[in-house]
Parts: C-alpha cells; sequence; structure tokens
C-alpha cells in the first residue's frame, strides 16, 4: 500500500475515535444499556490497535523520511489520538460499571426465595449453548448460519445493536474485516449481516469446498481402526454437508463434475 493510502487510513482511524470520544460525553450515551456501551468500547479498542499496529509500521519502515516530513507526525496526530481514544475509553468503562452495580442491587431485590429457586433448579442447569464463532473458512458457514439464525437473528429480545454486537464477538479473521468499519449503531446490523450473506453464503462455493474435502479425506495406511474412523468420519462429514445444501449424494453427478 502507497504512503498516501496508509495516512488516509490512519485519518480515518482517528476520526473514528474522535466521534467515538464525543459520544462518550454526550446526553444520548446515558440511554444506551451495557451491552451497546460495551459494542462501542469493542469497536473503539479494535479502531485503536488497527491505529496503533499502522503508527508503529509507518515510523519503522525504511522509507520513513516521508512520514517524518508529513503533517501527521508534525501535528502530533498520534499523541492527540491516543488522548481522546483514552478519555473515551475510561468514560466507556465507567459507565458500563455504574450499570452493571445498578443492575445487581436491582437483583439482589428481586431475588427469589429458596423455595422458588429449587422448583426452578431444573431449567437453570440447562447446558448453555455457546455463540457460534466463524473464521471466514466456507466449510464451517452453514452451521454457524443456522446457528446464529436460531441465537440472534431470530431472538425478537434484542435490539439491533445487541445483534450486531453479538455478529462483531462471534466473527473472527477475514470475515470479521468484512464488517470492522461499520459504525456502532441501529441501522448496521442488516448491512454487515447482508455483507456476510454475499459472501459466504454462495451455493457453488459451498458445494465445491465440501467435494474437495470429500476428496482429500485422510489416506488410511497403517490401516488400524483409528485411521478408518478418521477417513468414514471424514467422509460423511462432507456428505452430510452436501446433502443439507440439498446436493443429490445418492448419485455420482456433483463428484464427477468436481473431478
Amino acid at each position: 500500500m502507497s504512503f498516501k493510502g496508509r495516512i488516509l487510513i490512519q485519518a480515518s482511524r482517528a476520526k473514528f475515535i474522535e466521534n467515538m470520544r464525543i459520544e462518550s460525553v454526550a446526553e444520548s450515551v446515558h440511554e444506551l444499556s451495557v451491552t451497546e456501551l460495551q459494542s462501542k468500547l469493542d469497536m473503539l479498542e479494535n479502531h485503536w490497535n488497527m491505529f496503533d499496529a499502522l503508527h508503529l509500521k509507518l515510523l519503522t519502515a525504511k522509507d520513513n523520511e516521508e512520514v517524518l516530513d508529513h503533517a501527521y507526525v508534525k501535528e502530533e496526530v498520534y499523541d492527540k489520538c491516543l488522548g481522546m481514544y483514552s478519555a473515551a475509553r475510561t468514560t466507556f468503562m465507567g459507565l458500563i460499571k455504574g450499570l452493571d452495580e445498578s443492575i445487581d442491587l436491582s437483583e439482589s431485590f428481586r431475588r427469589p426465595s429458596v423455595t422458588s429457586q429449587s422448583a426452578q433448579v431444573t431449567h437453570r442447569q440447562l447446558p448453555k449453548i455457546s455463540l457460534p464463532t466463524f473464521s471466514g473458512n466456507f466449510s464451517e458457514w452453514t452451521p454457524y448460519k443456522d446457528l446464529f439464525l436460531s441465537m440472534v437473528v431470530g431472538n425478537p429480545a434484542l435490539s439491533t445493536v445487541e445483534k450486531f454486537h453479538y455478529l462483531l464477538t462471534s466473527l473472527t479473521g477475514e470475515a470479521k474485516q468484512l464488517i470492522s468499519t461499520l459504525p456502532v449503531t441501529h441501522d448496521s446490523f442488516m448491512p454487515a449481516w447482508n455483507t456476510l450473506l454475499a459472501r459466504y453464503d454462495n451455493e457453488r462455493l459451498l458445494i465445491s469446498t465440501q467435494l474437495e474435502k470429500l476428496f482429500s479425506a485422510p489416506k488410511v495406511i497403517n490401516r488400524s481402526a483409528r485411521e478408518y474412523n478418521a477417513l468414514l468420519n471424514s467422509v460423511a462429514e462432507a456428505l452430510n454437508a452436501l446433502e443439507s445444501l440439498g446436493r443429490p449424494v445418492k448419485q455420482w453427478d456433483d463428484m464427477l463434475v468436481h473431478l
């Protein structure tokens, strides 16, 4: 990437951090829930980490003479951005702590009696379903999408901001980069979700991924039970995935085309 391009990226991230600092002291911030505040804090941390990393690359590059003579350094953009980041982070963390303490106090007054707790113990002991994660691997997309749709997208109790927060926290790697520049607002969830659908909900690529997995199943060399189990599990997983995509696994059409 060119020097000018990197400076533009730094300017964009610095502007985002500045906006977060402004939001942190606005009157409307007191109307946000803990989840919404945590979303903003996570986005702030993410942008600062990227800003800090690129700043170090700019200063340690072999051709850093250009950056040293640039307004980016002369006007101390990094130091100003660090100040805004620190102030916004401190404010958001204070607001979150205040709400957490308020919720804990409120819960203490609503805590059920021992008899009520005993009556509900069966429900509380049900295993917790963890939020799915997705890194951008096509073979993981379908199970991730189905579980996320069930747990988050179809949950009427969640606001769109909360859904966007859960989406961000469930993504890593390439998938997270696709939507990392979107602001944490009510309007961002559907564009972010549609971006992921457009990129990964591609039937042709999903089928190709499973076929590749099928034909690269582990080889049986020593003819041990472990090797046979690994082969059977790999083949069954790929065939089940193809069947869930609506492909005819009892015929060989897709396999022959792949070959």
